[in-house]
């Protein structure tokens, strides 16, 4: 959900957008928060996690001279 709202943003479309989903209170978590209030997308039905559970993530680690990819994800 992150990924596809900052995208409508980037691409400046002229209707009011929201972020809406659970985020963990971890770094990660108070990043796209932060980042959402900096870039005017609405965060008023986003939640924060009250456990220890971890913000949602995956890192794509690309081989230059291959082009493959290998996905880490971590479950939130």
């Amino acid at each position: 959900a992150y990924n596809i709202v900052k995208n409508l943003r980037a691409m400046k479309v002229d209707f009011p957008l929201s972020l809406v989903g659970l985020i963990g209170n971890d770094n990660n978590g108070r990043w796209i928060i932060d980042d959402c209030l900096k870039t005017n997308i609405d965060i008023d039905q986003l939640e924060v996690s009250t456990d220890q559970t971890p913000t949602s993530c995956t890192y794509v680690m690309s081989v230059e001279n291959t082009n493959r990819r290998t996905f880490f994800h971590q479950q939130g």
